[in-house]
């Protein structure tokens, strides 16, 4: 069974087009060479080819993201799959991922799902990015930038978001683009749960710099970066990730 066999068994879900987001660890014994190699060697393909068939194209953007883990497979999240469905996705693209179809698959820890997400670019990064790309066709690896990925996390029990979704989408978000810009930072992307009931993290946010120095002197002074709602907003759960490499696999088609 492939990434193909997950179109041709499963119906869309929905005409709401979504950005899906799969957050997977490694197994213990899988080193983060290993990891970066098998994805790009063996996994990327498998996707891309699921994704756009000879009679169609399910989705329009795919990136791949690795997680910096200097103390070996100890972070909660090592690498995130990014993949922008034109439509609501097939089911079978939901998981829960519990078999492996490829060698990557086999080292990373089973029974991960897609977060379905819509997003909001508040400040784009797809120029600069594309400057940081090795030249030659897709998939490429891109370097020489600092990301910064905030997974926020919800209260339990999860209320009705949207009074929070919408102070987001119209006050944090582009205030927080806005530092991002005066920093340096050349991108702020904002995902926001289409069903937070059902998943442990509400709302992402995607940073991107120059350098680390950019990140670390935001860090210090925006208080958009810690003024988030308690009563809606575990701040203990929200999880922090950092990297450096992205693997862009479908770009913007």
């Amino acid at each position: 069974m492939g990434f193909s066999d997950l179109v041709a068994e499963n119906s869309l879900t929905s005409d709401i087009p979504a950005k899906m987001v799969y957050l997977l660890r490694r197994k213990p014994e899988t080193s983060f060479r290993q990891m970066a190699q098998d994805w790009m060697k063996y996994h990327i393909p498998g996707v891309v080819a699921g994704l756009t068939t000879p009679s169609s194209i399910l989705a329009k953007k795919y990136y791949v993201s690795l997680y910096d883990d200097p103390e070996g497979a100890t972070a909660p999240i090592s690498g995130g799959a990014f993949i922008h469905f034109l439509r609501g996705p097939p089911a079978g693209w939901l998981g829960p991922f519990n078999k492996p179809f490829d060698q990557f698959m086999e080292t990373m820890e089973p029974g991960y799902v897609g977060w379905p997400t819509t997003e909001h670019v508040l400040l784009d990064p797809s120029s600069t990015l594309r400057t940081k790309g090795q030249p030659g066709p897709l998939p490429i690896q891109r370097l020489g930038f600092f990301k910064v990925t905030v997974l926020l996390a919800a209260t339990e029990p999860k209320t009705d978001q949207s009074v929070f979704f919408a102070r987001l989408c119209s006050s944090t978000g582009p205030k927080l683009a806005s530092h991002v810009q005066a920093a340096g930072g050349f991108g702020c992307v904002l995902s926001v749960s289409q069903q937070p009931a059902h998943y442990d993290f509400v709302a992402m946010f995607e940073l991107y710099f120059q350098a680390e120095t950019q990140w670390l002197e935001l860090e210090q002074t925006c208080d958009e970066l810690r003024g988030w709602d308690a009563e809606l907003i575990d701040s203990e759960a929200t999880i922090l990730l950092k990297t450096t490499i992205e693997f862009q696999n479908i770009d913007d088609l």
